[in-house]
């Protein structure tokens, strides 16, 4: 929701993807701290370490901030992978974009 400080997995309810060794996900506007957890428009690459789940990677688009306070969500449609490749997509989303990633390298941000 909007008022959520650090976005949440919305996704418009399509489903988690994996690739059977890392799970990937996309969130909603919010805020964006990597240092403080906070993952607002984000794709998040997961994996499982000592029993507990953390985010060995991530994208974020460059224009984050903006879009995040426009309510121009990134999370609005969920990733999903091209078969055959580690190739991930997300489309659609609230601000007209598509994005293609490589599951080895997300992209982090940059500002």
């Amino acid at each position: 929701p909007n008022s959520s400080p650090g976005g949440g997995i919305w996704q418009a309810g399509k489903g988690l993807v994996t690739d059977n060794t890392h799970i990937y996900l996309s969130t909603g506007n919010g805020d964006f701290f990597p240092n403080k957890g906070a993952w607002g428009m984000s794709v998040i690459k997961l994996s499982l370490e000592s029993d507990s789940l953390q985010v060995a990677d991530y994208f974020s688009p460059m224009r984050e901030s903006e879009y995040s306070d426009e309510d121009k969500d990134l999370g609005n449609c969920g990733p999903l992978f091209i078969p055959g490749t580690n190739l991930l997509f997300i489309g659609s989303t609230k601000y007209g974009e598509g994005y293609l990633m490589n599951s080895s390298n997300l992209g982090k941000h940059s500002k």
